[in-house]
């Protein structure tokens, strides 16, 4: 196992690969590359649902329609969000029209309430 391990470790030139370095305290800050969110998709189960969807976020936010489509798996979809001025901060959510979310088990409810 531990053959194999360094053999891994060393990749497919031969050479070690260098390992990150974790910080030393907590409070040290690691450079990293930015990163962004730039489209959700969230799954409603009819078309009335998907209306109201486009409704508030569109209403209550002031997103914009941005398209609809119909997917290669046959489902309808209304993307909304806000549009790039530029090249950077484009963000859009998509909602999509997809009747097995009825017949999914809901999720689990948190309980926040803790013994302190």
């Amino acid at each position: 196992v531990a053959a194999s391990a360094a053999a891994f470790a060393a990749g497919a030139t031969g050479q070690a690969r260098a390992e990150p370095e974790l910080p030393v305290s907590s409070n040290e800050v690691i450079a990293t590359p930015p990163s962004k969110v730039q489209r959700v998709v969230v799954n409603l189960g009819t078309k009335e649902q998907l209306s109201a969807e486009v409704k508030f976020w569109t209403a209550a936010l002031g997103m914009k329609r941005l398209g609809e489509y119909i997917g290669s798996d046959g489902l309808q979809s209304t993307v909304v969000g806000f549009p790039s001025v530029g090249k950077e901060g484009a963000f859009g959510l998509e909602l999509k029209v997809d009747p097995a979310v009825l017949t999914r088990r809901p999720p689990s409810p948190v309980n926040f309430k803790t013994n302190l």
